[in-house]
């Protein structure tokens, strides 16, 4: 009977150290997954960045209708945080890149 319980144990250690090596492999992969999505999102943000860029400097140097822009942009926020922010941003951009009789009243929306 005594080798049959030493059996147990073992197996039972042997269960144990099984146990924390699959926890251990969780781990890991999770670190993995939670590094491949903040590499997603940093990449999908620089994407929004440099998209942005590109049409502020077409609006600037006048290949882009600006004030048409920024209108149909803003008609398109559900948001009324977000259209005020771009609102502003338009006057603000518009202001210093537009002569002043292109530059447009934007409507005030709300919440």
């Amino acid at each position: 009977m005594t080798a049959v319980n030493e059996r147990i144990a073992q197996l039972q250690l042997k269960l144990k150290q099984l146990e924390q090596k699959r926890d251990q492999l969780i781990q890991v992969a999770k670190r993995e997954e939670l590094v491949k999505l903040e590499r997603t999102r940093r990449d999908e943000s620089r994407r929004k960045y440099l998209i942005g860029s590109i049409i502020l400097e077409k609006i600037k140097t006048g290949k882009i209708d600006g004030a048409r822009f920024f209108a149909s942009m803003v008609s398109t926020l559900e948001r009324g945080d977000d259209r005020r922010l771009f609102e502003c941003s338009q006057a603000e951009y518009l202001r210093g890149h537009q002569p002043a009789d292109k530059v447009r009243a934007t409507p005030q929306y709300p919440d």
